[in-house]
């Protein structure tokens, strides 16, 4: 268990970034039922969220060099 535990945390390491929101206090509740109402998890609510906000209908692939690039192109489109 223990090795597939830290399989997990390297994978995860190595292909998200991790974003934290702060938001008013009480206020986790209104978007907890959203994403409830919507039928999703609060994560894909927020991602499905972003994106929409960003004009995109799914996050770019990147390698590392493109990132900025492909960033001046989603604030371009906007």
């Amino acid at each position: 268990m223990h090795q597939r535990r830290e399989y997990v945390r390297d994978y995860n390491r190595r292909n998200y970034d991790r974003l934290s929101l702060i938001i008013p206090k009480g206020q986790r509740l209104l978007i907890d039922r959203a994403a409830a109402n919507a039928g999703e998890s609060l994560n894909a609510y927020l991602i499905r969220s972003l994106l929409d906000k960003l004009g995109l209908d799914a996050w770019p692939e990147l390698g590392e060099a493109d990132q900025s690039d492909a960033t001046e192109r989603a604030f371009a489109q906007n």
